[in-house]
């Protein structure tokens, strides 16, 4: 089974060699070894994920089948082309799927999760550029919804080359604006410890609700600042330098890169801020990373 997490930094290494792969399996026979090799090297190298992958604007999807990277995608909010003319545009920039999961139904399921972070990113207009040549590719995307609107231009090492453009409209959330939230109500809903759930989001931001027992781990974020504000109970933050004590009514920034651990030694309820797609585990990757907030039960 696939389970699928927004990539991190972290990740720019593994995912340059994966995507620089596939893309030379999928496109070397029928292009120059020249031009894919000057392409290739602009797109794909570490520093160009790594700089992706801290741009507020993209959000990275890995699907992974046992610890086994099996697919990858690439969005670009907000980042449009003269040919879409839907509003709130969300470009899919990049779309792979390893060859050893062709057929099992993991492309679907990536384009499942890909429509899902869209609109969970308020887009309402899905698009992406796929090589006029590219049939297999084209008729994946037709079957899934996508609807031939215009062309581009898409430079390949020398060689100009003609993309199609692809857009399916996309069926709006529920409006989260005029909502209130009762933060008791709210609270009451779940029972399991260090498992945010996204209770709102403002101007890319997830306001987040857990509950704190026992220890949490050491890790820090490494593009992130978060805010933790107490509804109810007390925690303290731990630094490696120091410890702060935390009560209900009182609120802490934590700033991106500094190392940190919660310890609650009785239940705590807690509201966090921080921006859309911060891992709870941060650099750290373990049975406690919640990879989709935004996929747990609320309750409501």
């Amino acid at each position: 089974m696939i389970r699928f997490r927004r990539g991190t930094v972290t990740d720019a290494e593994m995912l340059s060699v994966f995507a620089r792969r596939l893309f030379d399996e999928v496109f070397s026979p029928d292009n120059k070894a020249s031009d894919m090799a000057v392409y290739m090297e602009r797109a794909f190298s570490p520093d160009v994920q790594a700089q992706e992958l801290a741009d507020p604007a993209r959000v990275c999807l890995i699907g992974e089948d046992e610890g086994v990277i099996a697919s990858y995608a690439l969005l670009r909010v907000g980042n449009s082309n003269p040919s879409v003319s839907g509003e709130s545009p969300v470009e899919i920039e990049r779309f792979y799927v390893d060859f050893p999961w062709h057929g099992t139904g993991a492309a679907q399921e990536m384009m499942v999760s890909v429509c899902d972070t869209a609109r969970s990113l308020r887009g309402l207009t899905l698009w992406l550029g796929v090589w006029e040549q590219n049939k297999r590719a084209i008729r994946f995307y037709t079957k899934r919804g996508f609807v031939d609107v215009g062309s581009h231009p898409f430079m390949l090492g020398t060689d100009m080359q003609t993309d199609r453009v692809m857009a399916q409209a996309l069926e709006p959330l529920p409006p989260i604006a005029l909502q209130k939230v009762s933060l008791p109500e709210a609270f009451a809903r779940f029972s399991d410890h260090w498992s945010p759930r996204v209770a709102g989001e403002l101007n890319g931001q997830h306001v987040k609700l857990a509950k704190f027992h026992g220890a949490f781990l050491w890790h820090h974020h490494e593009h992130e600042d978060e805010l933790f504000l107490v509804h109810r109970g007390s925690f303290r933050m731990e630094f490696r330098d120091s410890v702060v004590q935390l009560v209900a009514g009182d609120f802490l920034i934590v700033p991106r890169g500094v190392e940190h651990r919660p310890v609650a030694d009785e239940e705590v309820e807690v509201v966090l801020f921080e921006p859309a797609g911060t891992l709870n585990t941060g650099n750290v990757r373990n049975e406690r990373t919640i990879d989709d907030p935004l996929a747990l039960d609320t309750g409501a």
